[in-house]
């Protein structure tokens, strides 16, 4: 079979699933000092340094969240200088933050769906899906 649809999810590696059931397997609340909430912990930041391992980054800047409407918000709202530039099509997450930042505005695309470069002078952050 061919499955071509990734917009929402992609086929899970074998791999990926056992490591996700050993961690269901697992409870506890990583924030709680009892014992099965310090293992918890400990799964949680045993991920958090290998997924900083993987892209070359410091663990300290993985942060997880639960989706990613929670993601976008963190990363708009998480840039306190400079102007945020987010294109007329965005997902909800996104376009809404427009009418509450006040660094933050919408920008056109074009009939092809691109953004002109012309509207992202002086920007910090762009966001074009």
């Amino acid at each position: 079979m061919s499955y071509l649809d990734y917009a929402a999810g992609a086929p899970l590696r074998p791999q990926a699933r056992a490591a996700m059931l050993a961690a269901w397997e697992q409870v506890g609340n990583p924030s709680s000092a009892h014992a099965a909430g310090r293992a918890a912990a400990k799964l949680l930041e045993e991920a958090r340094e290998s997924l900083a391992a993987d892209i070359g980054a410091h663990p300290a800047e993985i942060v997880f969240t639960s989706g990613g409407t929670e993601a976008n918000n963190l990363a708009l709202r998480g840039l306190t200088s400079g102007r945020i530039a987010v294109s007329a099509v965005e997902h909800p997450s996104l376009a809404n933050a427009v009418g509450s930042l006040p660094n933050c505005e919408s920008i056109p695309v074009g009939p092809d769906g691109r953004v002109a470069p012309a509207h992202l002078p002086n920007t910090a952050l762009v966001c074009v899906q």
